[in-house]
């Protein structure tokens, strides 16, 4: 059963793409963004696996509005890394100051600049960090940290293409396979405009570095020049430029983070509304390193996904598990296009597991059927943290309304924040 968290959680309180959960030795850390009327806090608690005893909560930092959340991975000595967003500024960074203990943190620093982080651990346990670009939205910013050395700052992997000086949405997800390969999925979002003209070029693309981000290239082994455009990189789906459904879409193509890795290679998992509503797109390399996709079938026809941010894990076997937020078709759809105002609809939604195990995809629900959630995040490995074989991993969300407050009239949205185990 799901455990009340907190009462006072955010209207983005488990939002985003970066990891939200890390179980190491026994014990599952997990954060998330709680308001009150002196603003917004990044806060993160402790689950003893053999227990049940909760440890926390406790505050990382106080950020500047509801984008401005946390993110947590471990290091291989069990010391839990931690990265606050920005909201086109500052990033902060923390590290624990004891292995397996969330109880007490280093100072922060910062790791850059920017929105939407995103943060891996490697086998060496420098840390990788993604953001969105805090110059106007124009890509993707990628920092390290060897271990026991300040961030640094490595340059840009993904630009905005130069004609379009819109708003720009770059979400990116990142994973470490057992040779140091660092894989990463982007999704373009980008237009003229802020509001009527944004969002008129939409890609999912894949690049992967094997030497700690130095150089990129696809899966096939052709170098990346960066900054990169979708041109140079592995496309797995691109929509055509065209008129809009509705002032601000939402996206009509989307992986939102959905990247892992297996014995394999690299998985991921996206969502298409080009061809019909709420399509759901596995793709992986085959033995000739060409990308295959195939298109899932969960077996709930009245209800379709909107998206799949933070819903792809793997465990220690190779089991792919995706956690994905339903909605009911009709109300909220425009021409099989998810519009902006489902992004408040709570109403008979299903969170839905889907699992890949010997080829086959099985579908079961998560929570009651009648359970209000909203911004479901699963543990999935981005550093020294697993997935026991055949264990669903963790995940946290939020129930109530996930609106922007009403600031002029100093509105406090609060949700309860659960963890299930």
């Amino acid at each position: 059963m799901p455990r009340l968290i907190s009462q006072i959680g955010s209207e983005r309180a488990t939002s985003g793409a970066g990891n939200k959960v890390v179980t190491h030795e026994g014990r599952t850390h997990v954060v998330w963004q709680d308001v009150t009327g002196e603003g917004y806090f990044n806060r993160v608690c402790t689950f003893d696996r053999d227990t049940g005893e909760c440890l926390g909560p406790f505050t990382l930092n106080q950020g500047r509005d509801n984008h401005a959340r946390p993110i947590i991975t471990v290091d291989h000595e069990g010391y839990l890394q931690a990265v606050m967003s920005g909201h086109n500024s500052p990033v902060t960074y923390r590290r624990s100051v004891r292995p397996n203990d969330a109880s007490e943190w280093t100072e922060g620093e910062p790791a850059g600049s920017g929105t939407y982080p995103v943060v891996v651990c490697g086998l060496d346990d420098a840390l990788f960090l993604t953001v969105r670009s805090s110059n106007r939205w124009d890509g993707v910013d990628f920092y390290s940290k060897d271990k026991g050395e300040a961030w640094r700052e490595r340059g840009k992997l993904i630009k905005r293409r130069e004609d379009y000086t819109g708003y720009g949405a770059f979400q990116t997800g990142m994973a470490i396979g057992a040779d140091g390969v660092i894989h990463l999925v982007v999704d373009f979002y980008e237009g003229i405009g802020i509001r009527d003209l944004r969002g008129l070029h939409q890609a999912v693309c894949y690049m992967c570095s094997r030497d700690g981000g130095e150089t990129w290239e696809r899966a096939d082994g052709t170098r990346v020049e960066l900054p990169a455009r979708p041109e140079q990189l592995d496309i797995l789906v691109r929509s055509e430029e065209d008129e809009r459904h509705e002032p601000m879409p939402r996206p009509e193509v989307l992986s939102q983070g959905c990247i892992v890795v297996s014995s394999e290679g690299p998985h991921i998992l996206y969502v298409s509304h080009l061809d019909e509503p709420g399509e759901i797109v596995y793709a992986r390399l085959d033995a000739q390193g060409v990308w295959q996709r195939e298109s899932i079938d969960a077996g709930f026809p009245d209800h379709r996904p909107t998206g799949c941010r933070g819903a792809f894990s793997v465990d220690e076997a190779g089991t792919l598990y995706a956690l994905l937020e339903f909605q009911p078709l009709g109300r909220g759809w425009n021409d099989g296009k998810p519009t902006r105002g489902l992004n408040w609809e709570t109403e008979d939604k299903r969170l839905v597991w889907l699992t890949l195990q010997d080829g086959d995809w099985k579908s079961q629900l998560a929570l009651p059927q009648d359970t209000v959630f909203n911004e479901a995040n699963l543990e999935r490995p981005t550093g020294a943290n697993t997935i026991p074989a055949g264990q669903f991993p963790p995940f946290v969300f939020f129930d109530g309304e996930s609106r922007y407050p009403d600031k002029e009239a100093g509105e406090v949205i609060n949700n309860r924040v659960f963890f299930s185990p």
